[in-house]
């Protein structure tokens, strides 16, 4: 019998979808009620780890409704049945039917991400909370930054306060020799906001007003005042002992006075007192030749001047410590001010940033009993299912535990109690910096539990993704790391979960290489990109396509390093810079285009324009075509390059301009995914603000580096991703160069440390250094406590890039100066000089062999039995022509868009009322679709369909057998399983019409489905219904 209450330690490749796939099936099997799927919830990470969880449920449940599969059950079905206890036959029986109901229900299957669950849970509150239904989420939050930064610098001069909190922050910063312009640092500190790492912190701070921090300011002048006064007098008794001492004194390198100079001139940034204290403990301040003959004498002031020097020392660190609380009150005095201009700007726009959830959830609802939560979200949920448990932040977890309690812990009876899984790897925990904390994955398996129940530790302990010898190596390597790391959490974080079982894949190769680093990077950089194109080269030759390989990176400037080289070489790849839109030529050309409807002599986007024409059209004379274009006037360099009048051009409308250009340029019969994109991007810009160029070109340019074009068909080329990108992932090849990252790197970093203020403690964010160490045991347990997860997080960014590959792993790293666990390149030696293989001449170290010829073979996760209906969102390139849209193919996108939303006709007040508030869109139009929507709904053929008679399907994308995507408008399902297909259609009647619904309907045929007719709805000129 499975517990109620089940953690699952999951390393690299164990099966941890599976795990999570047969336990929900279980759940939903092994229920006698067959609707049990609407009380299952399943939480995700990612959006791909949720499509994936989904598919594997309903591909299962596809083959379990197929009887002949018993006779040669599958992996899945021998575990669904080995726990459920029942025949195959029964299985049969209850999957064809709940199969069918879940597919009726779907609205009711709840595999989804943790910000999709509270997204829900918020939206369900939102009457409560005083927000919009309709809220627009907003994902990146630099655009609403900037604007509450703008906002708060124009009340300058209006508040007074406000101007001089800003005042005095730029003149502080002028002071220091920095520039005067704030801006950046309240952009950088208007991240935290949505940081869960620092929102109890910065809850703190909101209850201080703009005069308590100008009190603070004035309080720690004083101190830092009395600090130095401190330093200054103690500088003086040191010279003073020097001048008072008989014999002549020679000071090592002069060291001493030189720093008792910097202190008499306030120069304490410039000291360094790591050197002086290492001076002082070996008594070597003073030279031993100038000691000889009057050592008692030298004994003496030597150890006077070291008294001296431990109250100057005491004192500096002090000042340092004052000096980052000081520097931290003028930007955190005004953070406050941002959030509150920012939600302002949100509660205006109707718009809620993604970071705000569970915030609001902690703050406005986790506190209501869960039974009124789960009324007001329209479901109680029973079984909960979590995934990557590792990366869950302290905050969603804690406004999960009174959810998951009332399940497990106040069933009324046995029948009615739920249960909870986690799944998770501390190990993979890689995203600490956005509010992961793998620290409570860690206590839970400690059995230290939120519930009274304690949970049942269950490892997963075979490896199913790698190849024996890549699995023997990781097992020795971090078994070595777990020994011999700092901190004792860690060693007992990667001495649990390292050893793991073999499988039945034989053979397998790691690779390590060494590089000598030499003083001119460059050099360096080609010597490993040669190595890796030879990688590449080798797996090609051994029957390895470019897509079975992957390049695994730290950052994007390696990414970008590679990227290029490759491309350089003849190889095709995929990386984020490949792929961002901006990376096309195209693209720019369109761009700067827009640029010159508003600058025609901006001479920098002409060169962009004229770039594109001379990689293309190879004109004779470079030169000169530049030259002469440049000086044109912007009738003629549009006539030459575009063929087309510019006044033409700038008379057009925005987005009829732009493309009118690419079909003038032949853009619009190319399949060119990077323009599709950009002409999403404008599309959704245009709809969303109704902005005009000016505003896209900001929007573009503050933009522009994370604008991605979506991939998805099979592509031939190597992957370049970053480690953080790669988790989660799996390929035959896998190529680590540059392994070097370091555990501990300066950095911006910044930390909240106590200061103590009228008898209570404020936490203030200061610069991390070791100089918090100075600030007692809460300074020095702070310190431990960062350098423990600096350490952890670099060790798992290494175990996760050497546990994707399943049948190769190189490794390319230089060769470290001195032996350290605190780099990978360190780390990696340490491990070889550990084995006793080292040999200083050998810079490659080999375990296991190469596959002499590789074929592609049928992976585990391979479904042979695709279920052929998918209600999921998937990413695919749409045709460009589908976005050239006009004003009537918008006006039929907004109808499309409100007729989907109402699946039986009481139904219609309530989206009305919400689709008023849409903005940017006038009131005739919505007066004409909601006047329309009306008129459809109770036509005398179609009211029927929006009855509770049937189930509805609105706009739900359906992949065919033959791997295409259809999405019906709507899908009737009667109670006797009888389908209707019903197609709206706002433009003119077109023959293709008819053949799509066909198409639609041959479908749900092939697919076994009784089809009975199929319904045709022209909207305008006027209503019109046909019946196929």
């Amino acid at each position: 019998m499975n517990s109620i209450f089940e953690i699952y330690n999951a390393s690299a490749g164990s099966g941890k979808t599976f795990t999570l796939t047969s336990r929900y099936l279980v759940k939903f099997l092994g229920s006698s009620q067959n609707e049990s799927f609407k009380r299952i919830l399943a939480l995700t990470f990612t959006n791909k780890a949720s499509e994936e969880m989904k598919n594997r449920i309903l591909s299962s449940l596809k083959e379990f409704s197929n009887r002949k599969n018993g006779e040669d059950p599958s992996f899945m079905l021998k575990e669904v049945q080995r726990q459920l206890g029942i025949s195959y036959d029964d299985i049969v029986v209850r999957s064809k039917k709940r199969l069918t109901l879940l597919l009726h229900n779907y609205s009711f299957f709840n595999v989804s991400t943790l910000d999709s669950f509270s997204h829900n849970i918020i939206r369900s509150f939102s009457k409560d909370l005083k927000i919009a239904s309709d809220f627009r989420v907003i994902l990146d939050s630099e655009e609403l930054i900037n604007e509450s930064i703008e906002t708060l610098l124009n009340q300058v001069g209006k508040e007074k306060d406000v101007t001089k909190a800003l005042l005095d922050f730029a003149n502080s910063k002028i002071s220091e020799g920095k520039s005067w312009d704030i801006t950046f640092d309240l952009k950088e500190l208007s991240i935290l906001l949505e940081n869960e790492n620092h929102y109890n912190k910065i809850k703190v701070l909101n209850k201080k007003t703009l005069k308590d921090f100008m009190f603070l300011k004035d309080k720690m002048i004083k101190e830092q005042n009395e600090l130095e006064k401190k330093i200054e007098n103690q500088a003086n008794l040191s010279f003073d002992l020097i001048k008072g001492s008989d014999t002549e004194i020679v000071f090592s390198r002069n060291s001493f006075p030189i720093f008792l100079g910097k202190l008499k001139n306030k120069s304490f940034k410039k000291i360094n007192l790591e050197s002086i204290s290492r001076l002082i403990e070996k008594k070597a301040i003073i030279t031993k030749k100038s000691a000889l003959g009057r050592e008692k004498a030298v004994s003496e002031l030597t150890s006077n001047l070291a008294e001296t020097y431990k109250k100057i020392e005491k004192a500096l660190s002090q000042w340092e410590l004052l000096k980052g609380f000081y520097d931290s009150l003028g930007p955190l005095s005004l953070l406050n001010k941002i959030k509150k201009i920012s939600k302002k700007i949100q509660k205006e726009k109707g718009e809620l940033m993604i970071g705000e959830f569970n915030k609001i959830i902690n703050e406005e609802i986790k506190e209501h009993p869960a039974p009124y939560i789960f009324e007001k979200i329209g479901n109680k949920y029973k079984h909960y299912l979590i995934d990557e448990f590792q990366d869950t932040s302290t905050l969603q977890w804690r406004n999960l535990v009174p959810l998951i309690s009332h399940s497990i812990e106040s069933a009324e009876n046995d029948n009615d109690l739920g249960s909870l899984l986690l799944v998770g790897d501390p190990k993979q925990s890689l995203y600490r910096w956005r509010g992961a904390n793998p620290d409570m994955f860690f206590s839970l398996i400690n059995n230290e539990s939120p519930f009274s129940i304690s949970g049942s530790i269950k490892p997963l302990m075979r490896n199913y993704r790698s190849c024996n010898s890549i699995i023997l190596f990781n097992n020795g390597l971090f078994d070595f790391v777990s020994k011999n790391i700092d901190f004792t959490k860690n060693k007992e974080l990667y001495r649990l979960g390292n050893h793991q079982e073999l499988n039945n894949k034989k053979g397998g190769l790691v690779s390590l290489d060494f590089t000598e680093k030499q003083k001119d990077k460059t050099i360096t950089e080609s010597f490993i990109l040669e190595k890796v194109l030879k990688i590449i080269k080798d797996c090609k030759s051994r029957g390895f396509e470019l897509s079975d390989q992957s390049i695994l990176v730290r950052n994007k400037n390696q990414q970008k390093l590679i990227a290029d080289f490759l491309l350089k070489n003849n190889i095709a790849v995929i990386s984020a810079e490949a792929l961002l839109i901006k990376s096309s030529l195209k693209v720019s050309l369109l761009i700067e285009a827009i640029r010159l409807r508003l600058e025609p002599d901006n001479l920098s986007s002409r060169r962009t324009v004229i770039k594109y024409f001379v990689e293309n059209k190879s004109p004779v004379d470079v030169f000169e075509f530049y030259k002469n274009l440049l000086n044109e006037n912007i009738t003629n360099f549009f006539k030459i390059l575009f063929e087309m009048s510019f006044e033409k051009f700038i008379s057009l409308s925005f987005y009829d301009a732009i493309i009118t250009l690419q079909r003038k340029l032949g853009f619009d019969f190319e399949e060119d995914a990077h323009v599709q994109f950009l002409n999403e991007e404008l599309l959704g810009f245009l709809f969303s603000s109704g902005g005009n160029e000016k505003q896209f070109l900001d929007y573009w340019d503050n933009n522009q580096d994370k604008l991605n074009v979506v991939m998805s068909g099979a592509i031939n080329a190597i992957q370049i991703l970053t480690i953080h990108k790669a988790k989660g992932l799996e390929f035959p090849v896998v190529i680590y160069p540059f392994a070097d990252s370091t555990s501990h790197k300066p950095n911006t970093k910044k930390v909240w440390l106590p200061y103590c203020w009228r008898e209570e403690e404020i936490d203030l964010l200061i610069p991390y250094s070791k100089t918090i160490v100075k600030n007692g045991e809460t300074g020095l347990d702070l310190f431990n406590r960062i350098e423990r997860e600096e350490e952890l997080d670099n060790i798992n960014i290494l175990y996760v890039a050497l546990t994707r590959a399943v049948n190769e792993s190189y490794i390319i790293a230089s060769s470290p100066k001195t032996l350290s666990m605190s780099s990978h390149n360190g780390l990696l030696m340490s491990y070889v000089k550990h084995l006793g293989i080292f040999k200083s001449d050998k810079l490659n170290y080999v375990w296991g062999e190469k596959i002499k010829k590789y074929s592609l073979k049928t992976t585990n996760f391979h479904l042979e039995n695709n279920i052929n209906l998918n209600f999921f969102k998937t990413d695919y390139i749409p045709k460009l022509n589908s976005f050239y849209k006009d004003d009537q193919t918008l006006f039929g996108d907004l109808f499309h868009e409100f007729i989907s939303k109402i699946e039986y006709s009481f139904q219609f007040l309530k989206e009305e009322k919400a689709f008023r508030n849409k903005k940017n869109v006038s009131k005739e139009v919505l007066d004409k679709i909601i006047f329309l929507a009306n008129k459809t709904i109770n036509h005398k053929i179609l009211s029927e369909y929006f009855t509770k008679k049937y189930s509805v399907i609105c706009e739900k994308e359906i992949f065919t057998n033959k791997k295409e995507i259809i999405v019906p408008d709507r899908i009737a399902v009667s109670q006797d399983l009888i389908y209707t297909i019903i197609e709206f259609k706002t433009g003119k009647k077109r023959k293709e019409d008819i053949l799509q619904t066909k198409k639609y309907s041959n479908t749900l045929l092939d697919m076994g489905l009784n089809v009975e007719k199929s319904i045709l709805v022209y909207i305008l000129p006027s209503l019109e219904v046909i019946q196929l």
